[in-house]
């Protein structure tokens, strides 16, 4: 069964990428992708950055690792203004968790004052 996830994320100085994917929910491989001019699954940017370093294309492939940590490969493919060839900027990393994550200190807070609020009303 697949499912679709929407995914986007904002880079810096006004350009945003945004992409799908359909994968298997058991998936340990996935790959986003977003191109220039598609109107789904594109890519927008603020004027000086189209005009500077406007942004052609964008991928992203993240690998699950049976140890639990994660990697990933990511290339923008840009048009720097001035040069005649396309530069593809690559940028690849690995996580690992090393410590197991909390709750948001302000969700905790909110979670809380909910149940109060349940409870006060409950009792009426």
């Amino acid at each position: 069964m697949s499912k679709k996830n929407p995914f986007s994320e904002l880079t810096g100085k006004s350009v945003e990428e945004l992409a799908q994917l359909e994968a298997e929910l058991a998936a340990k491989r996935f790959t986003l992708r977003a191109v220039r001019g598609r109107t789904e699954n594109g890519i927008v940017s603020g004027a000086f950055i189209e005009e500077n370093f406007r942004t052609d294309r964008w991928t992203i492939t993240y690998q699950l690792h049976e140890d639990g940590s994660w990697s990933y490969n990511q290339t923008t493919v840009l048009k720097i203004k001035g040069v005649a060839k396309p530069f593809r900027h690559t940028d690849a990393n690995s996580m690992k968790l090393v410590k197991k994550p909390s709750r948001n200190p302000m969700a905790k807070a909110a979670r809380k004052s909910a149940k109060r609020q349940a409870k006060a009303a409950a009792e009426g």
